[in-house]
């Protein structure tokens, strides 16, 4: 069994929410993303689209490094959806 060790999209953005110690509905309106949206995503119910994620990205300030982990997140969770594994 393979054992993932990189954060999902929601942990990461939960993490960064955290850090700049912002509600989900204050993420909702920096980035004009539903909050219904914004829950599913950090709950990992949702894979975002590129645009959604770029909002995201941009409400919470992230920088290159941070950039790149969430693009990997989301390409981690597409790769185990398209082959059936865990959501």
């Amino acid at each position: 069994m393979k054992i993932n060790f990189y954060p999902s999209v929601g942990e990461i953005c939960r993490l960064k929410r955290g850090r700049l110690n912002i509600s989900q509905q204050e993420l909702s309106m920096r980035s004009g993303i539903s909050h219904q949206t914004i829950s599913a995503i950090e709950n990992d119910r949702r894979i975002p689209s590129l645009k959604t994620l770029k909002k995201i990205a941009d409400a919470l300030q992230m920088n290159k490094g941070e950039w790149d982990a969430f693009i990997e997140a989301v390409n981690n969770k597409t790769r185990r959806t398209l082959k059936g594994g865990e959501n």
